[in-house]
């Protein structure tokens, strides 16, 4: 495969995502703070991959999660309001027991 077309299709997968999540934004009238929004971007963008609260705050926030997990739970229950059809029993966002969270696609 050539460089060039790899490249292609991770931009086209990129756009593809980010499109999804604006729409996603829209549909369910996200109308949360920036840092839920951001939040949901930045599961979109890595789907499948299992984050720890720690990381999460770090790569959304920017800010070290020192005493603040809380901040990460908060808005992912806010999320799971906005997009699961069942928020007790989430099909999009899944809790990883004992290591994080993660966007199932």
């Amino acid at each position: 495969v050539f460089p060039a077309l790899v490249l292609a299709s991770w931009r086209q997968r990129e756009r593809y995502r980010t499109y999804f999540a604006l729409l996603l934004l829209v549909e369910v009238g996200l109308t949360g703070t920036f840092a839920t929004q951001d939040l949901l971007l930045f599961l979109i963008r890595h789907p499948n991959r299992v984050f720890s609260k720690e990381e999460l705050f770090e790569k959304v926030w920017g800010m070290d999660a020192i005493g603040d997990n809380a901040t990460v739970t908060v808005h992912i229950s806010k999320l799971r309001e906005k997009i699961e059809a069942d928020p007790s029993n989430p099909q999009y966002i899944e809790t990883i027991w004992g290591v994080g969270y993660r966007m199932k696609v």
